[in-house]
């Protein structure tokens, strides 16, 4: 399944264009970079930052739940951040997102991104 990742930057810009843009009613207006599996963003990421086995592992909700329980995260939040990624995973968060995807995507990719984390990740 394919994941819409978005990049600030492509968010700025639309938020520019439509600040300059007349307005009347109400619009949605959905912003993406590129949409990607989770093994390709794992690719990126790997190779960005000299691991190119990176893997993008699914866990099931109650190991997500009890690990970040395990580290202390709020009950109500974990619940909440587990609740989220599986209905990333079931389709159902970006259901309206793949009906009424972006015609044009934003310029910034992810392995743009994956540049400056590098960077960072490298200082740490």
């Amino acid at each position: 399944m394919a994941v819409p990742w978005v990049s600030p930057i492509d968010i700025a810009s639309a938020v520019a264009e439509e600040l300059t843009t007349p307005f009347s009613g109400r619009k949605i207006r959905y912003v993406a970079s590129e949409e990607l599996s989770g093994n390709e963003s794992a690719a990126i990421i790997g190779e960005a930052i000299g691991k190119p086995d990176l893997k993008w592992v699914l866990t099931s909700d109650e190991d997500a739940l009890n690990g970040l329980l395990r580290i202390g995260m709020n009950a109500k939040i974990a619940g909440g951040l587990v609740e989220m990624y599986g209905a990333l995973h079931s389709g159902l968060l970006a259901e309206d997102y793949f009906k009424n995807r972006p015609a044009v995507m934003g310029k910034v990719k992810l392995k743009d991104f994956a540049k400056d984390f590098a960077t960072i990740y490298h200082q740490n």
